[in-house]
């Protein structure tokens, strides 16, 4: 775990080192289809370097260079910046995300969410809780009354999610997917929700977030409100809901049986 932690940070200094115009720039596009900025390839290339230099038994899983494959029983699933719009753009809010898994989310044993502009380390291991820094989190208990989601509202944002956003007391939204959800595992939202016509979110976007959640205690589900799983492949996308309690799941499940085609897209 301090392994992940200090690739993390390592990565975060040299983000912060490099936020110039020109790191900026497009250079390409991922195997998901994503367009690559310079900024991205340089966190990545430094942490694929670390896991290569340090010898660690990992393949990597990455949103940039796809999958490596180097025989492994365990693969490194990397968001080397989850939030790059809101990096290039000089909004302080995205982070590094690296997650230990075999075949799934379901089998992440480590995980680490790293706020980037304010030096917080999300981090889970196990079977051991989750944390900020050394501070153990857990969800709040959700009060339909004093509502906080975040919800992604975009050009292809289903129309179900301004429904649900009636129902908030307050609405955010805020532009990196592993913060939210960590944002969820601490009890600063109740509930997070991407859901896009055509799918969102990749594995390489949610799974530390996700499995951090869930060491805290809250869970993540799909469009269709089951519990989520994905395979790693970052050509594969869902839709993602974030709850750190139960009961704001089914308040959405109401919420989106009023709406047709409700959370399906």
């Amino acid at each position: 775990m301090n392994v992940l932690k200090d690739i993390a940070k390592t990565t975060a200094d040299i983000i912060k080192s490099n936020m110039k115009e020109d790191a900026f720039s497009v250079i390409g596009r991922g195997p998901s289809g994503d367009l690559t900025k310079r900024i991205d390839l340089i966190a990545e290339e430094h942490i694929v370097s670390r896991v290569e230099n340090e010898n660690l038994a990992l393949n990597i899983l990455s949103e940039e260079c796809g999958f490596i494959d180097k025989g492994e029983a365990r693969t490194l699933i990397v968001d080397p910046v989850d939030g790059t719009f809101n990096c290039t753009h000089a909004i302080p809010f995205f982070a590094v995300s690296l997650a230990v898994a075999e075949k799934s989310m379901e089998d992440i044993s480590h995980a680490v969410v790293y706020s980037v502009m304010d030096n917080k380390v999300y981090w889970a291991e196990k079977g051991k809780g989750a944390f900020l820094d050394d501070m153990m989190i857990r969800p709040r208990k959700f009060d339909p009354s004093d509502t906080v989601f975040s919800i992604n509202f975009n050009r292809s944002a289903h129309d179900c999610a301004v429904s649900v956003a009636k129902h908030a007391k307050r609405v955010r939204v805020l532009g990196s997917a592993s913060l939210e959800i960590c944002w969820v595992a601490e009890g600063k939202l109740d509930l997070y929700m991407n859901v896009l016509r055509g799918g969102s979110l990749r594995v390489v976007d949610i799974a530390a977030a996700s499995f951090i959640l869930r060491e805290a205690g809250g869970d993540v589900f799909n469009g269709m409100l089951r519990r989520l799983n994905m395979p790693l492949d970052v050509k594969k996308r869902e839709n993602v809901v974030a709850v750190g309690d139960l009961r704001a799941l089914k308040l959405l499940d109401e919420l989106l049986r009023g709406c047709k085609n409700g959370g399906s897209a």
